[in-house]
């Protein structure tokens, strides 16, 4: 966290892979937190929409459901 505050993420997309863990929800929150907007990838859609409504700045988090080495997924990417 003392890295991600070090710079300015306003403006900025960061994708998070595995967005649906401890790991990948932390950080979608955290880099919310610091002005980015989030693209969060996970499989599970019940857990990114869990995600999506605990994530304090909403307009700027987006979710896409699917394994990122799959094609289609990165296409939406």
């Amino acid at each position: 966290s003392s890295v991600i505050r070090k710079m300015s993420l306003s403006g900025k997309v960061v994708v998070v892979f595995g967005a649906t863990g401890v790991v990948g929800s932390g950080a979608s929150n955290a880099f919310l937190n610091e002005g980015a907007t989030v693209v969060a990838v996970g499989r599970d859609l019940k857990k990114l929409e869990e995600l999506k409504g605990k994530v304090e700045k909403n307009a700027n988090f987006h979710a896409v459901v699917g394994d990122y080495s799959s094609e289609e997924v990165t296409k939406k990417l």
